[in-house]
C-alpha cells in the first residue's frame, strides 16, 4: 500500500494513494454529496409547486340550506333550483337524507331560488343577491299542495353573514354606476368604508384611471399601508406595493374591503383585502364608453394662487 502528496504545481497538492480502499473512499463522498444535492433540489421545487398551488384565492360565493315541512319535518328529495337573473344560467341540486342543500362556487350576481316536490306547494325566493365569498343561507318550508300553486318571497337587500367573522364591506353594482369618481380608478371604492385611512401616497398624482399603485396604500386595520392584498376574481396583483393591473369601472362588478380577522387562505398579506369582481356578461349584446378629459383651465381656484394687486 502506497500513499503520499504529491504537488502538480506550485501551491497545489494533492493526497495520492495506490490502494482501492481510499478510491472507495473518495466514490462514497461523491455519493453522498450527490445524494444531498438531489435531496435540496427535490425540496426547492416543492415549495414552488406548493407556492403556486396558493396562489389564488377563491372570491365565488356559496348559497345552503334547508327545506322542512309545515310540521318542521325534514323533506330529503326536494329538487332545488338556483338561476342567474343575468345571464340564465340553472343549477339543482336534490336534498340529502337531512333535508340540506348546498351550492358551491357562485358567481357573484342577484339568483332566483326555488324549492319543489310532488304534493306540495313550490316554494320560490326572488332577489337573493349573492356577493364575494359569501355564505347564503335561504331554508323552506313546503306547504302540501299541487305544484301548480307556488309560494313567492322576495329577499331581502341586505344579509348579515353569520357564518364568518371577517368585518368587510361590499359595494355592489348599483353603487358602483351611481357613486361619482373623479379619477374613475375602481380601487377608489374601497373609501366608502369609513375605516379605510387613505396613505401619503393617495394624492391627486395616484388618483387617475389606471393607476396601479393606488389600492395598496390605504390603511385597512392599523399600520397596514403597503401591505394589503388586491385580488381579481381571486387572483392576487400585488406588485411590490403596487398592483400589476387597474381594469375599467364599467367593467367592476363589485368591490369588496376586508379587515382584520381574515380568513387563514388569505394569509398571504399583513393589511386588509381589496377584492375586485369583474362583470361575468348577460345574454344580451351590450356594451359602453366614456370620455375622461381634465383641464387644469377648468379647476376651481386655490385661494393662495390669487394674485392681489396692491394698492
Amino acid at each position: 500500500m502506497a500513499a503520499g502528496w504529491r504537488g502538480d504545481r506550485a501551491g497545489d497538492w494533492k493526497f495520492r494513494t495506490g490502494n482501492r480502499e481510499g478510491r472507495g473512499q473518495r466514490q462514497l463522498l461523491e455519493g453522498t454529496f450527490m445524494k444531498k444535492y438531489l435531496t435540496g433540489l427535490v425540496c426547492v421545487a416543492c415549495l414552488f409547486m406548493a407556492a403556486a398551488s396558493v396562489g389564488a384565492q377563491d372570491y365565488r360565493g356559496r348559497v345552503q340550506g334547508k327545506v322542512l315541512d309545515s310540521s318542521q319535518a325534514v323533506l330529503p328529495g326536494v329538487t332545488v333550483t338556483l338561476s342567474n337573473d343575468a345571464t340564465g344560467v340553472v343549477v339543482t341540486r336534490a336534498t340529502d337524507p337531512a333535508g340540506g342543500f348546498v351550492f358551491d362556487f357562485i358567481e357573484p350576481g342577484t339568483y332566483t331560488v326555488t324549492a319543489e316536490l310532488d304534493g306540495f306547494k313550490k316554494a320560490e325566493e326572488k332577489g337573493v343577491r349573492v356577493s364575494q365569498r359569501a355564505q347564503i343561507t335561504k331554508d323552506f318550508v313546503l306547504e302540501v299542495g299541487g305544484l301548480q300553486e307556488t309560494v313567492t318571497v322576495q329577499a331581502e337587500v341586505t344579509q348579515v353573514q353569520l357564518s364568518s367573522s371577517t368585518a368587510q364591506i361590499t359595494i355592489d353594482r348599483a353603487m358602483v354606476d351611481q357613486v361619482p369618481l373623479s379619477g374613475r380608478n375602481p380601487y377608489n371604492l374601497a373609501m366608502l368604508d369609513p375605516t379605510l385611512n387613505p396613505g401619503v401616497g393617495t394624492t391627486a398624482n395616484e388618483n387617475r384611471p389606471y393607476h396601479h399603485a393606488f389600492a395598496n396604500d390605504y390603511d385597512a386595520g392599523g399600520g397596514t399601508r403597503r401591505s394589503n392584498d388586491v385580488l381579481l376574481d381571486g387572483v392576487a396583483l400585488g406588485a411590490s406595493y403596487k398592483t400589476a393591473y387597474t381594469p375599467a369601472m364599467d367593467a367592476v362588478e363589485e368591490v369588496t374591503v376586508s379587515k382584520t380577522s381574515v380568513d387563514a387562505e388569505n394569509g398571504h398579506s399583513l393589511g386588509g383585502i381589496i377584492s375586485l369582481n369583474m362583470k361575468s356578461g348577460t345574454n344580451q349584446m351590450h356594451g359602453s364608453a366614456y370620455a375622461f378629459f381634465r383641464d387644469p383651465s377648468m379647476n376651481a381656484r386655490f385661494d393662495a394662487t390669487v394674485k392681489v394687486v396692491p394698492g
